[in-house]
């Protein structure tokens, strides 16, 4: 598999990406064998080019949604700007 994520066509959802992430995950009862881990890999590459995207793009919500490891930021006056994670 390759490292270079294919940036051919219209780049789907961080969140989308992660859905199936987690069903593949789960469909595999959190152990995955050979053959899953290249379609896992695949996904995770397009789960970070369209995170990346999503910041880009200034689709901050979206992107700290889909990225675990995004700081949650209060809002201006402290309210919360989403519910996440």
């Amino acid at each position: 598999m390759s490292s270079t994520p294919l940036t051919q066509g219209p780049v789907r959802p961080a969140a989308v990406v992660n859905a199936d992430i987690r069903a593949l995950m789960l469909a595999a009862g959190g152990r995955l064998r050979a053959e899953d881990r290249a379609v896992y890999q695949g996904l995770v590459d397009e789960w970070n080019v369209a995170t990346a995207q999503e910041r880009a793009l200034g689709d901050v919500v979206t992107a700290a949604h889909a990225d675990t490891r995004a700081p949650r930021l209060p809002a201006p006056g402290g309210a919360q700007l989403c519910e996440c994670g």
